[in-house]
This record gives C-alpha cells, sequence and structure tokens, in this order.
C-alpha cells in the first residue's frame, strides 16, 4: 500500500487507478472460471503490463493490481464471506504467476492482513 498512501497524500487519482483495474479484472476473469487459480496465473502474467500501463506506472500498477485483484472480493459486511474460494484462487494465481517478484510480494503482503487466502 506504499504507492496508493504515497499517491494520495500527493492528490493523485488513486480511486481512478483502482476503479480501472477492476473493470480490467472484471473483463479478465468474465472468460475464467473465477476459481481456477492456474487460469488466473496466466491471465495475470499477460495482464501485467496493462495493469502497470494504465494504472499509475510500473510500480504503482503492481500494488494496484493485486489489491484490485484480491480485494474485489471483500465485503465490508462479511469479509470475504461466499467470496472466499474466488480471493483464494487469485491469491495463489498471483503467487504462482509468472509476474514480477513485486507482484507476488505484494501477494504476500495482501495474506498478512487477510491469513484466510492462504488456506
Amino acid at each position: 500500500m506504499f504507492y496508493t498512501l504515497a499517491r494520495l497524500v500527493g492528490n493523485t487519482p488513486v480511486i481512478e487507478c483502482y476503479q480501472q483495474a477492476l473493470a480490467h479484472w472484471r473483463e479478465v476473469l468474465a472468460e475464467l472460471d473465477p476459481c481456477d487459480a492456474e487460469a488466473i496465473a496466466r491471465a495475470a502474467f499477460v495482464h501485467q503490463g496493462w495493469f502497470e500501463r494504465h494504472c499509475g506506472g510500473r510500480h504503482m500498477g503492481q500494488e494496484v493490481m493485486v489489491w484490485a485483484g484480491i480485494g474485489q472480493y471483500f465485503r465490508e459486511e462479511d469479509g470475504f464471506g461466499e467470496r472466499l474460494a474466488q480471493a483464494q484462487a487469485m491469491y495463489h494465481g498471483l503467487l504462482e504467476s509468472y509476474c514480477s517478484l513485486e507482484v507476488r510480494a505484494y501477494a504476500e503482503d495482501v495474506a498478512k492482513l487477510f491469513p484466510i487466502l492462504t488456506a
């Protein structure tokens, strides 16, 4: 969340970055089984560059890619609730992908906050 926080302080349009990322993930996942970690891993590798180009640059794009990818399944009222399997598949897909080390590290950071993802 370092890059997100830095941009918030600098008044950069962070919300738009996350909205674009979420919309792109939804397009990507519409073509996949959202519980198939292997398919997500392949898609994440193919689309990492898109997130970097459209979501604030390399580092910000990687961070947003992961947080939007996993975070789309979280709800304030029930956490991951019935969407836990999809969130776990996204986590494992990102972790097992050929994406950059940074992307995989961000996935691990999310799992530190939500250990249920690693089950």
